[in-house]
This record gives structure tokens, C-alpha cells and sequence, in this order.
């Protein structure tokens, strides 16, 4: 911006407010150009702030009374600029639709309070848009999903580079049992929180398993999560049962590294007590497998994949005796899979079963 005085600043802007009003599409069009390059401008100009402040408002003056196509015209310029007057984009962001979506959408002047400030006070086509943004921090996020709108959340789930905390994560999981359309999407984020993803086994659609058994196994920690996440549902479930209670309550409770010497003990406790969901989970970390390996070689009938994961952690005969006899219990199958799997358990070296586990099919 380069005017001498005030005198000089409003003949330019009355020079542009005269084109937007002419009748002829062009020049409407060169005067929308005109009046976008004085916004940047003033953007840039770190001179006299009273003339600055000025020209603000004298621009936004001019853009409330410009017709809606001419508006979005603006915005469209104006969505990419780094250095546009923040009272000018919150102007247009808080226009109808069709004119505000290039900022809402683009506009790096915006912040997350006023992304929040527009999401709260807008239409669900303007809270679209925003859930689209590459910068979508935790709170907006919150903010979005607080209105539980499909399309919104659909659109939140899509941005790869929103950001959404686990509680805004548990909203989502509750949405997507009423909308199935946001089962992908969600199943196919990086971020969701293994828990999450665990629970969601239970009632997502089969074909989209396939994403939340990676997600549960691709991270060191996320089996680990899964276990600190359901320790509280644990003691809620079965904390009022007999003797078998004490040893689970002392294996779960405390933290995963803090677990009592006997880990394995732990784990034959919690199947004794009905929970072979967690069972098999607790020992997926143990043995550092993938959970659904683990889940499917305690479910067979022969235990032979589970005799040779567990020699290839090094595990002992006493400790894998424990866990075979107790899923054989409870397959109501004790006898012969008991006596096969502890003889293909000691007729392996650990090497044999650390080489073997290299070809197992799916892992």
C-alpha cells in the first residue's frame, strides 16, 4: 500500500467501489483484482497504523456490499495470502458458503480459536469445510465432532493430518456404530488408539478387520495400551468373583512393567476367569506376536502354532504347560492336545522355533 494520506487511500478505494458497481462483468472482475491486491498490500505495509486501520475497514465496508459472487471472488484471492488484515477473512469466513469456503478451507490467517469461534456459530456446510483444513488441531477437532454431524465427522476422519485426541476418538467409535459409512475411514486411520481399534473387532464389518488387527500390532505400545485401557473394566468385571480375583486384580492393576514375576501366571489367570480376550492379548505382547496369530493358535484344536510361538520366546515347559492346560479346559479337550502339544514343545530347539515362526503363513 502505498498512499501519501487518507485523502489519497479512500479516492483509490472509491476508484475500485465504482468498477465493482459498474455494469459490465469485466470490469467487476478487474475491480475485484484491484481491491485484492490493496488488501495484500495493506497487509504488507508496516507503516502508519492509523491508515492502516483505516483502510481496513474501509475494505471491509466495501466487501459487505459487493454481491455474493464478487465476495467469493475475493476470498478466493485472498484465501492463500499469509499476510491479509485478520478482520478482512474473518469477514469472509463468516459470509454464507458459497462465499466463505476458499478461507475456511485455505486461509493460513486463520486460527484454531477462530476455526472454533465459525464452527460454533455457522452451518454444518461451513464446519465441512473446516474439517477438511490441513492444521485441524485437537480442539477444533473436539469442537467438530461435538456437533455430530455425518458428513463433518466423515470429512474429519478423511484429513490424514487432522489431529484428534482419544476422547474426541471415543465419540467417533460411538457415531460409527450408527453410521456404518464412517467404519472405513475410521478403521483406517494411523492414529486410532489400539483400544479403540480392539473394541471395534467386536461389531465392525469383517472386511474392514484387516485394518484393525495392523493398527493393534503395527506399534511396540499398542497392545500394552490395550491391556492399561481395559485393567479398570477388569477389576469392574469379575473384582467381586472368589480366589482367582486376587492374582488377576494383582496382575492387572498395577502397570505393565510392574506386573508380579509371574507374568505367565498372570495371563492362565485372567483365561480361569472368563476373559480369554485379554488373555490373548496380554500374551500377543508377551510373546510379541501379532494378536491375531496368537488369538488364532489358541482357538485350534492342537495348539501346535501356540507350542512353537511360545518356544521361540524362550518360554519354559512349566509355563507352557500352564497355559495349554488351561485352553484345553476350557475347550473342553483335555487328554491328547495337551500330551502332542508338549511333545512338539520340547522336540524343538529355540532355534527351530524362532526359524519356523519366520515362515508361519501370515505372519
Amino acid at each position: 500500500m502505498n498512499p501519501a494520506d487518507p485523502n489519497t487511500l479512500i479516492q483509490r478505494l472509491q476508484s475500485i467501489a465504482d468498477r465493482l458497481a459498474a455494469d459490465h462483468p469485466d470490469d467487476r472482475r478487474v475491480a475485484v483484482e484491484h481491491l485484492s491486491e490493496f488488501v495484500a498490500a495493506i497487509g504488507m505495509d508496516a507503516g502508519n497504523q492509523r491508515i492502516r486501520a483505516m483502510a481496513v475497514e474501509l475494505v471491509r465496508a466495501i466487501i459487505r456490499e459487493i454481491e455474493a459472487p464478487l465476495r467469493r471472488l475475493v476470498a478466493e484471492r485472498l484465501s492463500q495470502e499469509p499476510n491479509i488484515a485478520p478482520s478482512i477473512v474473518k469477514l469472509l469466513a463468516a459470509d454464507e458458503i458459497e462465499v466463505s469456503w476458499p478461507v475456511l478451507a485455505g486461509s493460513p490467517v486463520l486460527q484454531e480459536n477462530d476455526l472454533i469461534e465459525v464452527a460454533n456459530q455457522a452451518t454444518i456446510q461451513h464446519r465441512v469445510a473446516i474439517a477438511g483444513r490441513t492444521d485441524v488441531g485437537s480442539a477444533l477437532s473436539e469442537a467438530l465432532v461435538a456437533f455430530r454431524e455425518k458428513d463433518v465427522v466423515g470429512t474429519l476422519l478423511a484429513n490424514e493430518r487432522a489431529q484428534i485426541s482419544d476422547a474426541t476418538f471415543g465419540v467417533v467409535c460411538e457415531l460409527a456404530r450408527q453410521w456404518p459409512e464412517l467404519e472405513d475411514p475410521l478403521s483406517q486411520r494411523a492414529d486410532l488408539p489400539a483400544a479403540f481399534a480392539y473394541e471395534m473387532l467386536s461389531w465392525i464389518t469383517d472386511a474392514l478387520h484387516g485394518y484393525l488387527y495392523k493398527r493393534i500390532a503395527m506399534a511396540p505400545d499398542a497392545l500394552r495400551d490395550i491391556v492399561a485401557n481395559a485393567a479398570d473394566q477388569v477389576a469392574r468385571d469379575i473384582g467381586t468373583k472368589d480366589g482367582v480375583v486376587t492374582g488377576v486384580l494383582g496382575a492387572m492393576l498395577g502397570q505393565w512393567g510392574q506386573w508380579a514375576e509371574d507374568q505367565v501366571g498372570g495371563f492362565v489367570r485372567l483365561a480361569e476367569a472368563g476373559r480369554l480376550d485379554l488373555f490373548e492379548v496380554a500374551l500377543a505382547e508377551h510373546l510379541a506376536e501379532p494378536l491375531r496369530l496368537v488369538r488364532r493358535a489358541c482357538r485350534t484344536a492342537d495348539f501346535g502354532d501356540l507350542a512353537t510361538m511360545c518356544r521361540a520366546s524362550g518360554m519354559n515347559h512349566v509355563n507352557f504347560e500352564s497355559i495349554v492346560v488351561t485352553l484345553a479346559r476350557l475347550h473342553g479337550n483335555v487328554g491328547r492336545p495337551v500330551t502332542e502339544a508338549m511333545r512338539a514343545f520340547d522336540s524343538l530347539t529355540l532355534a527351530q522355533a524362532r526359524g519356523a515362526r519366520a515362515i508361519v503363513p501370515g505372519y
